[in-house]
């Protein structure tokens, strides 16, 4: 009997070679529902309402504070089938942000080539660990009271701030997203 091997797509990671994602600085990030279904929110007069599951997708996204004491959610909006958050990651004394006249890539390592993974690898605080256990708890949480299944795809979309002018273009897109919702296309 002859049995098909299933072959699976080739997965794209959009992260950055050698990039220390765990260092200070601001994260932009977009988490998109599974299969972009509208459950997190509604748009009514260019504002977010939130429905019963982005009601505790922003009480996970809010703890996260509480769970990672150099993490600070600068700005975030819940749309109907995503999630933008800025993120700031703040390691040492330093509190300012981007926004706030810090060199966003003042800290950054980035490893060299020959360089084992395992350097960045052993800190557990990378933005991917981040992302991923805010959508593990969001997801736990709605399926234990609403039994809804798979909430989130299974990657996310993220940018580095690379300046203030950068910061500044990143929070006014959150703020203006909910507004722009009708011509956004994730719509």
């Amino acid at each position: 009997m002859n049995m098909a091997i299933k072959e699976f797509p080739n997965r794209k990671h959009p992260r950055m070679k050698h990039f220390d994602y765990s260092s200070n600085g601001n994260y932009f990030v977009t988490i998109c529902t599974h299969n972009h279904k509208q459950i997190l929110s509604y748009i009514v007069d260019d504002r977010v309402v939130l429905t019963n599951f982005g009601e505790i997708v922003k009480n996970e996204l809010i703890n996260l504070e509480d769970k990672y004491d150099f993490l600070k959610i600068e700005n975030y909006v819940i749309m109907p089938n995503h999630v933008h958050v800025l993120f700031l990651f703040q390691h040492d004394e330093n509190k300012e942000s981007a926004g706030a006249e810090q060199p966003a890539l003042q800290n950054r390592v980035s490893i060299d080539a020959k360089n084992d993974k395992s350097n960045i690898l052993q800190n557990n605080h990378l933005l991917q660990d981040i992302v991923g256990r805010f959508k593990s708890i969001s997801t736990k949480t709605i399926n234990k009271k609403y039994q809804y299944g798979k909430v989130f795809q299974t990657s996310f979309y993220e940018h580095v701030i690379t300046d203030e002018r950068d910061w500044s273009n990143i929070w006014d897109y959150i703020d203006n997203n909910p507004r722009t919702w009708n011509t956004d296309e994730l719509y």
